[in-house]
């Protein structure tokens, strides 16, 4: 619901992989609704993005801790 996504406080990293389309939808919505959000679409990744797209998965998790100070 998006009433309650929009009630999340916490920085938030939502990541898809481009060749996962429910999820691509699925992350752009949720990235509409949830306040302070990022999202990050690994190119040539499905479902399996952290695995499929490992190198670019990592990078932007690193990048968005850093950027929130973790």
């Amino acid at each position: 619901r998006s009433e309650e996504l929009q009630q999340l406080k916490l920085p938030t990293l939502i990541i898809a992989g481009s060749k996962d389309l429910p999820c691509v939808a699925s992350a752009r919505l949720l990235a509409k609704y949830i306040p302070n959000s990022e999202i990050a679409i690994i190119p040539n990744a499905g479902h399996l993005v952290n695995i499929e797209g490992k190198e670019m998965f990592n990078e932007k998790l690193r990048q968005f801790l850093k950027k929130i100070g973790h």
